[in-house]
């Protein structure tokens, strides 16, 4: 999401068609190994091209009270679609 050309996180815009290559292919097959492959290779043109600096990581901690149902933990990202509330 972060170097997907479209991608929501993508704040930048930085945009890579190699990548964007390497990112489609990723995604269409379940091949471990070339996944890994292909995200190896996209390591290595991200640390040439250095298309975004993480300055820090928050501490992520996710509070919640009990009548909110469905919230999936996932550090970092917000998938309110499973939600609701039983008061």
């Amino acid at each position: 999401n972060f170097f997907y050309p479209d991608g929501p996180w993508n704040t930048g815009k930085w945009n890579n068609d190699e990548v964007g290559a390497l990112l489609d292919e990723t995604r269409s097959t379940t091949d471990r190994e070339k996944r890994a492959e292909n995200f190896q290779k996209i390591m290595d043109i991200a640390r040439e091209e250095v298309p975004f600096v993480f300055l820090y990581h928050a501490f992520d901690l996710p509070t919640y009270r009990s009548h909110v149902k469905g919230f999936k933990k996932i550090p970092e990202m917000r998938y309110l679609e499973s939600v609701w509330l039983d008061k």
